[in-house]
């Protein structure tokens, strides 16, 4: 077992600890090898309890969303910029009251993120490609839109001192979190003499919204009878807040 690794839980589990409400001891902690989970907590009765832990945003959508809210919007402002002087004076007098946000896929590659912004800029001076009502041009209406753009989204600042430009957040990293919950509560390498729990946890400021937890939380009702768990936790650890828990219903 990697020692970073295990300090690691150790301190989300403590973090969890401080505000889950269980009756759990602090000094009371073990950290067992697998087949175990990954930590092993004595109540203050005397029961013990296996919890299972799993980060729901791995590293590479952290990182990609990371790298795309960094730089697509200065790529675009640089697209803009780059323009022949009649395109830019035509696209800043189009869209001076407008922001435009963008929504790209989270695992778009890197070759095809450096590409985005002109071809976004095109589309924008393209008079074919028409906002819906909401302002918004969808990758479904146009079979045209490049790969990895989900859609364009135009709205007014009140102001005539834009464009402005940002990147949209998509919730793939809640699809993120729907894989490694299935993927947690489909397994069946664990093994423990005591009840298991799964606690699930988010880092980094990427805990969902009260949708999709809901969702989440529907998603484990449907899983957990037939998983080893019986009790699933949704924790953000930066907050320090339990974001829902389930149980396995009685027989």
């Amino acid at each position: 077992m990697n020692d970073a690794k295990e300090q690691r839980e150790l301190s989300i589990f403590r973090s969890f600890l401080e505000c889950c409400g269980l009756d759990l001891d602090p000094g009371a902690i073990s950290q067992p090898k697998p087949p175990e989970p990954d930590i092993l907590c004595c109540t203050t009765s005397g029961t013990w309890i296996a919890f299972e832990l799993v980060e729901l945003v791995d590293e590479s959508i952290k990182r990609n969303l990371a790298i795309a809210f960094d730089e697509i919007p200065v790529e675009l402002q640089r697209a803009v910029a780059q323009l022949e002087p009649e395109q830019r004076r035509h696209f800043q007098t189009k869209y001076q009251d407008r922001n435009v946000g963008v929504q790209v896929d989270d695992d778009l590659s890197a070759s095809l993120r450096k590409r985005l912004p002109n071809t976004i800029v095109k589309i924008l001076l393209d008079d074919r490609y028409v906002p819906d009502g909401d302002g918004v041009l969808h990758r479904a209406g146009h079979p045209n839109f490049p790969p990895g753009l989900r859609y364009i989204h135009l709205t007014p600042t009140y102001s005539e001192l834009g464009p402005t430009f940002d990147q949209v957040a998509y919730g793939s990293y809640a699809d993120q979190s729907s894989k490694w919950l299935r993927r947690k509560l489909d397994a069946r390498t664990y093994s423990s003499a005591h009840a298991m729990e799964l606690l699930a946890y988010y880092e980094d400021g990427f805990a969902p919204n009260d949708l999709q937890i809901q969702e989440l939380g529907e998603l484990i009702t449907s899983l957990i009878s037939q998983s080893h768990f019986e009790r699933v936790w949704l924790f953000d650890r930066p907050k320090g807040r339990v974001l829902g828990h389930w149980s396995r219903p009685p027989e």
